[in-house]
């Protein structure tokens, strides 16, 4: 009997904290501010729908389906757009999160999946965890609608930040680690190469060509290391 109250005990435990009501403000600020980011970050692409989407250009689909025209590979990424720009906003919120996460998704598919980035399978993650939360339940346009005030709030469940939260914590602690026993990773060369690798920014060419000095980047590694198994406990 003690053992089934326990086992009973434990179960309730997981799942309130799995499950639990809380307010919603942490979900939807990470709603608003990385809705914006997702915003700024495909519209980045903008000058490169008929190359990277459209069979005019070099896609070349994950699976053996042809890249669509360019009206059509124009019209899907548009939706993609206004999908993010709703889900930002706050505004028909279920529906627009659900077409985030299946365009951005079709989009990796077509043509992302060359170029192998953790973060664009990272964003597409999260944006399924925003189509399975109530992440509009404050700061959105639908709460101003409901409820005469975008401040409004309701309880809703933890359930999608926690999703949230454990992917990150796997993801930063999987690659600290990494870095913690990896030999490459014992020093600041494999940092400075990267800045000037495939995904430097002009800011990182400008670091390479005035910081010489091997020390600076030991030290960045060192920083990037703690950052890294930092961050999920921060989460948490």
């Amino acid at each position: 009997m003690k053992f089934t109250q326990k086992l009973s005990q434990a179960w309730q435990r997981w799942d309130s904290f799995w499950m639990n009501e809380a307010p919603p403000h942490a979900i939807a600020l990470f709603r608003v501010l990385g809705g914006a980011w997702l915003l700024f970050y495909w519209l980045g692409f903008a000058p490169h729908v008929r190359l990277m989407f459209s069979h005019e250009g070099i896609a070349i689909p994950l699976f053996p389906f042809e890249a669509p025209s360019l009206q059509v590979a124009w019209l899907l990424y548009g939706a993609f757009i206004l999908c993010l720009l709703l889900v930002t906003l706050g505004i028909l919120f279920r529906v627009a999160s659900a077409g985030a996460f299946i365009l951005g998704a079709y989009h990796w598919f077509v043509s992302l999946h060359h170029f192998g980035t953790s973060f664009d399978l990272l964003y597409i993650f999260l944006l399924l965890c925003l189509a399975l939360s109530e992440a509009d339940a404050t700061y959105s346009l639908q709460m101003l609608w409901d409820k005469g005030s975008v401040f409004a709030w309701k309880p809703v469940s933890i359930f999608a930040q926690r999703l949230i939260t454990a992917q990150i914590t796997m993801t930063y602690f999987g690659v600290a680690m990494q870095k913690l026993w990896l030999p490459d990773f014992q020093g600041g060369e494999i940092l400075s190469w990267s800045f000037i690798g495939l995904w430097a920014t002009p800011i990182a060419f400008w670091t390479v060509q005035h910081i010489h000095s091997m020390l600076v980047f030991d030290w960045w590694n060192f920083l990037v290391k703690i950052c890294e198994i930092a961050l999920p406990i921060g989460l948490w």
